[in-house]
């Protein structure tokens, strides 16, 4: 690598994925940024994850065990996939009275819950079945008889864990998401019956409890499946199909799903932009787009190489350009996960002592965590190269300003930034860039900038891989 700096000053973070490869990729890319840009915003983006059936040992294992996990930037777990989550395992006689505490078996479920928040997340509380569920089929779980009556019970679930109803709790859930992928057989009953059922909940809920966010549901292929994607977004916005829109239903949130294997950010971008443009047709401008399953390395043995972290990387800073509200990873403990159980099967492991590896999905999580920490103030970046994605960002006193860069493809990259308006004259640089073992720095120099506050930074980089660069002024 070859780097050649000019005047610097000031930490700002800019962040430059390339997610297309091939021969008509430019193989240079100039990125400009100007402090003093009146545009400037705060980093939106919320970043969730989900912990699948290892949510049933989160009160066995060590209080330390899931801190690698909040390291990175994750605060919301979703409660997806925990298997004694799911409503009939709860509610587990259908002929039972749903306004009775009796009817209810909360222990299991609380356990999670509890270890949850003990744990400092946030509960994420998704309403609907498990993979356990859809695989087997388990009739009634998975296609309930009655919407009026499974509304109810949803919403007394919600109330166990928010009012303190039946000897309940009031955690400090935010969003209770209604079912998930019932178009990959998580719902058993087709698209007309989900749409009752769908409608008639998500009314009952949030009449009940107002001041949470209460939407749905998990579409597995917002492209493929229209019938739970735009044409249940369109019935919902009509559902007597008379044209008036009298009968809106609201919505807060429509949350979706994409596994890109191995596509840069390619698919969540198409996928986030089919959801968009249905919400903003059918009226609904300030529903909140959340991605609630997401993972970009599916494909072994591509999950343990640099190109995930990169494909990871790439994704985050479109979710954040794009405007969608959050992304939740699917599975953030698992071997195609952020994180491994690297000592399972040992004897410490059965002790419930366990040891979580890193692999650089996490290490990349964690790096475009920390930008939008430690330089929370985003600033517009023109670039010049239509399949670069980028972001810059600097602190509030204007002393550090980072810069990440995520490249794909097997082709020299010629990179060049030029900052303007630095107000410091000298500043410490240093260069890091994502290996096996994580973030690795890789050229440290103290540099001063331009008269003018100008600074220039040229680099020659092969990709695929993940460069950050860290300015801060002294």
């Amino acid at each position: 690598m070859k780097i050649a700096l000019f005047g610097l000053g000031i930490i700002l973070p800019v962040v430059l994925c390339f997610p297309l490869t091939g021969d008509s990729q430019k193989p240079a890319v100039n990125v400009t940024i100007d402090l003093n840009n009146s545009k400037t915003l705060p980093f939106k983006l919320k970043t969730g994850g989900n912990i699948s059936h290892y949510g049933n040992r989160i009160n066995k294992w060590g209080v330390n065990t899931f801190n690698p996990i909040k390291e990175i930037g994750i605060s919301e777990i979703r409660t997806h996939d925990i298997k004694c989550m799911d409503w009939d395992l709860i509610f587990t006689d259908w002929n039972a009275d749903p306004l009775k505490p009796q009817s209810y078996d909360f222990t299991a479920a609380d356990s999670v819950m509890k270890g949850l928040v003990l744990q400092n997340f946030t509960p994420f509380l998704r309403l609907g079945v498990s993979f356990a569920a859809s695989k087997k089929k388990r009739e009634g779980g998975t296609n309930p008889p009655d919407p009026k009556k499974w509304s109810i019970i949803a919403e007394r679930i919600v109330a166990h864990y928010v009012d303190g109803w039946a000897s309940g709790f009031k955690y400090p859930v935010k969003y209770i998401e209604i079912w998930n992928e019932p178009d990959l057989g998580f719902y058993t009953g087709g698209p007309e019956k989900f749409k009752a059922l769908f409608r008639e909940s998500l009314t009952y809920i949030k009449k009940a409890h107002p001041t949470l966010k209460v939407g749905g549901c998990g579409v597995a292929h917002v492209a493929l499946h229209k019938n739970y994607g735009d044409l249940l977004i369109a019935y919902l916005a009509d559902p007597n199909g008379d044209g008036s829109y009298n009968d809106r239903v609201p919505l807060d949130f429509f949350s979706w799903h994409v596994y890109e294997q191995n596509k840069g950010s390619d698919a969540f971008i198409k996928f986030a932009r089919l959801v968009k443009t249905s919400l903003d047709k059918h009226g609904y401008n300030n529903t909140e787009s959340l991605c609630t399953e997401w993972n970009s390395a599916l494909a072994s043995p591509y999950l343990n190489t640099v190109e995930a972290g990169v494909d990871v990387g790439a994704t985050l800073i479109a979710a954040e350009n794009f405007g969608v509200t959050g992304v939740y990873f699917y599975p953030l403990i698992e071997t195609w996960g952020m994180f491994k159980i690297s000592n399972m099967g040992t004897a410490r492991f059965k002790q419930n002592i366990i040891t979580l590896k890193w692999n650089s999905m996490a290490w990349a999580h964690k790096t475009y965590h920390d930008l939008r920490i430690q330089t929370p103030l985003r600033i517009p970046a023109v670039i010049d190269n239509e399949n670069v994605q980028g972001i810059a960002s600097k602190s509030a006193d204007n002393k550090k300003v980072k810069i990440m860069l995520c490249g794909k493809g097997p082709f020299i990259k010629d990179v060049s930034i030029n900052i303007k308006a630095l107000p410091s004259s000298s500043y410490n640089v240093t260069w890091k860039a994502l290996t096996g073992q994580g973030m690795t720095v890789v050229k440290k120099q103290s540099v001063r900038t331009l008269v003018d506050g100008k600074m220039m930074l040229q680099s020659d980089w092969r990709s695929p891989g993940l460069l950050l660069v860290e300015l801060e002024s002294y």
